[in-house]
């Protein structure tokens, strides 16, 4: 029975000990608040929570007024999977230990957030929901953090000055800001997967760390001394003050300013996307403005009082509105940049430019040194260029101006008497006009290199303009003779002399005579022939004809150039159809004036029959004279037969049938005709 009742008391002991055990074992996994579907928490108090906070349905949201805690010693949960969401006012996720809070539904927190102790870091993970912080947040230790997935949002909505959001890790899906103005002050940098909008918030103010973007972002007005990295497809911005770095290059995606931007000693950085500034940029306190691949865009104009611009190989900016108004600072435009100002940027800032555009309207350029365009440098449709200052304008590339082939304004003045144009192969569509002092025996260019006028006396030449028009035929233009090129002229002033020298392209002339080429005057015709004597050479690359002791210009006329109405001198005794006979070194042909030197009697053999526009036998003082041999005939044009030879023979003629006969033309005779055949005037 002893031993019996031992056992007795043993067994009794035991279950005991069992029946403890699972009291508390129950007491341990039973600290959840459960919120059944009529559930309703009200009042100011505070809810201690060690265990999770389980809901039942997925109806409309239940929230918990006063402040719940979650301090347990391991991870906890807030809500049931699926189900509605549950809203805080005050929210604290201070576990014991370092441990993780997970949001298994959407929520949003009134009054305030806090994450982790002084002692412990928390973690409260959002998962793939939304939370939305409407009042204060913090993270108290550090080491604390937000954890997001893909697709999840949080939103910091609160309506007052200065909410801080929580930085220095990453938002793995969408980041939204809305209501007052906002603060990230993160001692490292804040990253934001997907999108980031707060076009919805007041100011924001970046420092430290800094934002990085993923996909979008979209801002209020910002006050940065951090960095900002914009993501792969837009950041957009409001206002923006910047101290810190704003960079394009993260992605590849646009820069978009929607208003103003202060750049003071901060650094903007564009990137692969088109950067565009539709406010006033203004740069101060050394700011750095740096061109990307996209290129920078700025519709409101530029303001750069000490700030640098820089603007690399293959890049480009473009002032599409506003002035580009500059006071100091360094200006680096690469020789494969392009530099655009529109129409309303009527000062072009003084600078070495690699590929400049100016469009539309007036613009004035005063040069302050000898300025280099590496690259192109074109003209917009109704562009009114002037170029002063005391200094050489040198362009390396194609100067084009768009359809100014038909604006009568002027494209190019140059003010300044050192001005001018030099390089291979690029040119001045439309006029150039000088208006300076003019010198004696000076070179000064107009549409390229090798299109020179040189005064030999000035008299009273103030102004000149030369219009080249390459493509555009001249009046009377003939293919294979003429020059596809019209020129014009204009000038205030007279009695003076000068060299003009015109230049064509090869391609421009498709003839076979380039040494017979000359200049005419109000047109291609024989009558309008610019007589003297001609220099044809080739330079800079451009072909071109030179005409010194030019003294009968008529101002506004038209130019042309053609290997017509040619003046062939005779340079020998000799039979007409030699080479030799005449200083073109080759025969006349129907369309060449002839003179035959006093001194070199020529002669038609027999059998031959010679043409010319016109013929003019000189006066010599030995017996020379034009003489038809045989069967010979002559063939004379509008230009007529002018014999004023009184002391040799003249012109003489054999006996034949219409051996010369002038057409169109006149028969003048101030000496001897010897005339045994026919002469024919019809």
């Amino acid at each position: 029975m002893k031993t019996n009742s031992n056992s007795t008391r043993t067994f009794l002991r035991g279950l005991a000990v069992v029946l403890l055990s699972t009291t508390m074992l129950t007491s341990l996994f039973s600290q959840d608040v459960v919120i059944q579907s009529a559930g309703t928490f009200s009042g100011s108090g505070t809810y201690k929570v060690k265990g999770n906070i389980s809901n039942s349905g997925v109806g409309a949201a239940k929230t918990i007024n006063g402040t719940v805690t979650f301090d347990g010693a391991g991870a906890q949960a807030i809500g049931t999977a699926t189900n509605g969401a549950i809203n805080f006012q005050t929210l604290n996720v201070t576990p014991s230990v370092v441990a993780t809070t997970t949001l298994n539904v959407a929520s949003a927190v009134s009054t305030a957030v806090n994450i982790g102790t002084a002692g412990t870091a928390a973690t409260l993970a959002v998962g793939t929901h939304s939370l939305d912080i409407g009042g204060t947040s913090a993270l108290v230790n550090g080491s604390s953090a937000l954890t997001t997935a893909a697709s999840s949002t949080v939103t910091f909505s609160s309506a007052g000055a200065g909410q801080v959001v929580l930085g220095g890790f990453a938002y793995s899906g969408n980041l939204i800001l809305s209501g007052g103005t906002k603060t990230l002050n993160a001692a490292t940098v804040t990253s934001v997967g997907q999108a980031f909008d707060a076009s919805g918030a007041g100011l924001l103010t970046f420092s430290n760390g800094g934002l990085t973007l993923g996909t979008t972002g979209t801002f209020a007005s910002v006050s940065n001394s951090a960095t900002i990295k914009n993501g792969s497809a837009l950041a957009q911005f409001g206002a923006v003050t910047n101290t810190g770095t704003i960079d394009g290059t993260n992605g590849g995606g646009a820069l978009t300013f929607n208003s103003t931007v202060g750049n003071n000693g901060g650094t903007i950085t564009g990137g692969a996307g088109l950067a565009t500034f539709s406010g006033l940029l203004t740069q101060t306190a050394t700011g750095i403005l740096t061109s990307g691949g996209g290129g920078l865009t700025l519709t409101a104009g530029l303001t750069n009082t000490l700030g640098n611009i820089t603007v690399g190989a293959g890049q480009s900016m473009a002032i599409s509105g506003g002035q580009f108004a500059y006071t100091a600072g360094t200006l680096s435009f690469n020789a494969t940049s392009t530099v655009t100002y529109g129409a309303s940027a009527t000062t072009i800032v003084d600078a070495a430019y690699g590929h400049l555009t100016l469009n539309s309207d007036p613009k004035t350029w005063t040069l302050a040194a000898g300025r280099t365009v590496s690259g192109n440098l074109t003209l917009g449709a109704s562009a009114a260029t002037t170029v002063g200052g005391a200094f050489a304008l040198n362009v390396n590339g194609n100067i084009s101006l768009g359809s100014n082939l038909t604006k009568s304004a002027n494209a190019v003045v140059f003010t300044n008497e050192g001005s001018g144009v030099s390089g291979t192969g690029y040119e001045i569509v439309g006029s150039v006009t000088r208006t300076h002092t003019f010198t004696a025996s000076s070179a000064y260019t107009f549409n390229n290199a090798s299109m020179i006028l040189t005064p030999t006396v000035v008299g009273t030449l103030s102004s000149f303009t030369l219009t080249s028009q390459p493509g555009v035929n001249p009046t009377g233009y003939l293919a294979g003779n003429s020059v596809n090129r019209n020129y014009s002229k204009s000038f205030t002033g007279a009695g003076f002399t000068a060299t003009v020298q015109l230049a064509y392209l090869g391609a421009e002339y498709t003839g076979s005579n380039a040494s017979k080429i000359k200049e005419f005057q109000g047109g291609i015709a024989k009558v309008n022939k610019l007589a003297g004597t001609y220099t044809r050479n080739s330079a800079n690359g451009f072909n071109y004809v030179s005409l010194p002791g030019l003294t009968t210009l008529t101002s506004g006329s038209e130019l042309g150039l053609d290997d017509r109405y040619n003046v062939f001198i005779s340079v020998a005794v000799n039979d007409w159809d030699q080479n030799a006979t005449w200083d073109m070194s080759s025969v006349p042909t129907a369309s060449d004036d002839v003179e035959i030197a006093g001194a070199y009697a020529v002669t038609i053999p027999t059998g031959v029959s010679a043409a010319a526009a016109s013929v003019l036998i000189d006066q010599g003082t030995t017996a020379g004279g034009l003489t038809l041999a045989g069967t010979a005939t002559l063939a004379v044009g509008t230009g007529g037969l002018t014999n004023n030879n009184t002391t040799g023979t003249g012109l003489t003629v054999p006996a034949g049938a219409n051996n010369v006969t002038i057409t169109g033309g006149n028969l003048t005779n101030n000496g001897t005709i010897t005339n045994a055949g026919t002469v024919t005037v019809q």
